[in-house]
C-alpha cells in the first residue's frame, strides 16, 4: 500500500512540474485568457512555434549534410509550405508571410528538408 502511495505521489509531482521539481505555472497572457491542453489559438506563435527553416541536402565529395537555407525563404515559398503543412496536418501558423512550427519538429531536419522539398515543388 506504500508503494502504491509513493508511486501515485511519484506522478503526481511529475504531473505538475517539469521534471526537476521546479512547478510549471499555469500561461495566462495580458488579456487573461488561458492556454487550454498547452494551446492557444491566438497566442501560439510566443509559445511553442517558431519560423521555419529550410533545410537542404548538400552533397560534396561523397558526403550529404543538411544545411540551412534561409536565403530560399520568401512569401511564395512560404504560401506552398503552408499548403504543403496543411495537407499533412501539421500543425502550423501562417503569419504575415512567414510560418510557424512547433519547435519540437525542428530537431527532425530530414523532416524539415522534405517539407523544404515538397514546398520548392508547389512553386510554379
Amino acid at each position: 500500500m506504500k508503494i502504491l502511495i509513493f508511486c501515485i505521489n511519484i506522478i503526481l509531482i511529475i504531473l505538475t512540474t517539469n521534471g526537476c521539481g521546479e512547478h510549471v505555472p499555469e500561461k495566462t497572457y495580458s488579456n487573461g485568457s488561458k492556454v487550454e491542453d498547452g494551446h492557444d489559438k491566438e497566442n501560439m506563435v510566443f509559445d511553442d512555434m517558431h519560423p521555419f527553416i529550410p533545410i537542404l541536402l548538400k552533397v560534396t565529395r561523397g558526403s550529404h549534410i543538411l544545411v540551412e537555407a534561409p536565403e530560399i525563404s520568401n512569401p511564395a515559398f512560404h504560401a506552398a509550405l503552408d499548403k504543403v503543412l496543411t495537407d499533412y496536418n501539421i500543425k502550423h501558423k501562417y503569419k504575415d508571410d512567414i510560418v510557424f512550427i512547433n519547435k519540437s519538429l525542428l530537431h527532425d531536419r530530414e523532416l524539415m528538408m522534405n517539407y523544404t522539398n515538397k514546398a520548392l515543388d508547389e512553386i510554379p
